[in-house]
């Protein structure tokens, strides 16, 4: 992949804006927006940190592939969607699914695969699977255990491994995703890449 490729900067730039979108970073940039005078919950910065990220991963691959940006906007639908039916941090540890959750969750575990499929078009690699198993860590880590693509895997594990409380778990969905792209990036870029990844992925766990 070539870095000064169309659109590649800005369609990296959406990916990075959702990966960070976990209710933890919008509920401080809520808070430091109150202590300025500026009013706003976490409801409505996680929905701004969605929009912007996925305009950004459309208007991106717009410029380098539209058969992947179309692909791309079907994920975004998906991904909206998810956000209608099951908003951030509206499942509790225990609590009933709704059927609208549900499909909320299923909805978000589209919007991944579709994301994946759209990157995946508009960014050949030299070594495919390489480059599936990075993006496919890439999507896992979409969010948190309580909001966006994280948390519908975390809400399916819960519910086929009930009374576990690590199937849910943050750090156990990012460590996966974590593994999967240090492997994928390692094999395409060495373990530069792969060191990246992981710290990475590390400050997103400890301190978003």
């Amino acid at each position: 992949m070539k870095r000064n490729a169309p659109g590649t900067g800005m369609s990296l730039s959406g990916v990075a804006v959702l990966a960070a979108c976990a209710c933890g970073t919008s509920s401080r940039i809520a808070q430091i927006g109150k202590s300025f005078g500026i009013s706003g919950n976490l409801h409505s910065v996680h929905s701004i940190f969605v929009a912007v990220g996925s305009t950004l991963i459309v208007a991106g691959l717009w410029r380098r592939d539209r058969r992947a940006a179309g692909i791309a906007s079907v994920a975004v639908g998906l991904l909206l969607l998810g956000e209608l039916l099951a908003p951030p941090m509206s499942v509790k540890v225990g609590g009933h699914l709704s059927a609208a959750q549900i499909l909320g969750f299923a909805a978000s575990l589209l919007a991944a695969v579709s994301l994946v499929a759209s990157f995946f078009r508009a960014y050949p690699s030299r070594i495919p699977a390489a480059s599936l198993t990075a993006m496919s860590g890439a999507a896992m880590a979409t969010g948190c255990n309580c909001c966006v693509i994280t948390m519908a895997l975390a809400m399916s594990s819960r519910a086929l491994l009930p009374g576990q409380t690590w199937a849910g778990a943050n750090l156990t969905f990012y460590s996966i995703a974590a593994v999967l792209m240090a492997v994928g990036l390692g094999r395409l870029g060495g373990f530069g890449a792969a060191a990246v990844a992981v710290i990475g992925q590390a400050f997103v766990y400890f301190w978003l």
